[in-house]
């Protein structure tokens, strides 16, 4: 009979092991000493995560305008703005902008979507016009 619960403790100690002396020596910007810099990577990849399913389901919006991924970026640079004045460096920040806002706005689709777009000028001003003023307005009620 297989004994679970010592290869469950055996792994997690394997684990502890791997982030506390392998990842240890790595540079992040973002590492700080409340931070834990060690899995400063794991926190930006589920915020990744959730920022890519959520501009995945807002893409559902897009017609023949591309209207959800305008919004996914104005929702990003809204909260880019906002948390930027904020937060501290760490793991929280880099769940929140690196992993979540950096995976809801993305350039690439943007991009492709301008190329295929009808009135390309127009979506490309309205965008970078709406985005900045998301991050402008995001920080102006960050620090009110």
């Amino acid at each position: 009979m297989v004994d679970f619960d010592s290869r469950r403790q055996s792994l997690r100690l394997d684990l502890i092991f791997i982030f506390n002396s392998s990842w240890k020596h790595g540079y992040c910007p973002l590492d700080s000493a409340e931070g834990g810099g060690s899995v400063i990577w794991l926190w930006i990849a589920l915020g990744g995560a959730l920022g890519a399913a959520g501009r995945y389901f807002l893409s559902k919006l897009n017609g023949k305008h591309p209207y959800g991924t305008f919004i996914a970026n104005f929702i990003a640079s809204l909260l880019i703005g906002y948390l930027i004045p904020s937060l501290q460096q760490g793991n929280f920040s880099a769940f929140l902008i690196i992993g979540i806002c950096g995976a809801l706005s993305t350039v690439s689709t943007f991009a492709l979507e301008a190329a295929t777009s009808t009135k390309p000028i127009r979506y490309i001003l309205a965008t970078w016009l709406a985005t900045l003023l998301a991050v402008g307005a995001g920080y102006l009620l960050a620090i009110l």
